[in-house]
C-alpha cells in the first residue's frame, strides 16, 4: 500500500491503482 499524502487530482486515476515496485512508482490499469 502506497503511504503517499499527495491528492491524485485526475479523474484517470479512478481507473488506476497506483503501485510501487522496487521503490518506482507505476500506475496499472484497473480495467486490463
Amino acid at each position: 500500500e502506497v503511504e503517499s499524502k499527495r491528492k491524485r487530482t485526475s479523474i484517470a486515476w479512478n481507473d488506476f491503482t497506483l503501485l510501487q515496485f522496487k521503490g518506482k512508482e507505476f500506475a496499472k490499469c484497473n480495467h486490463c
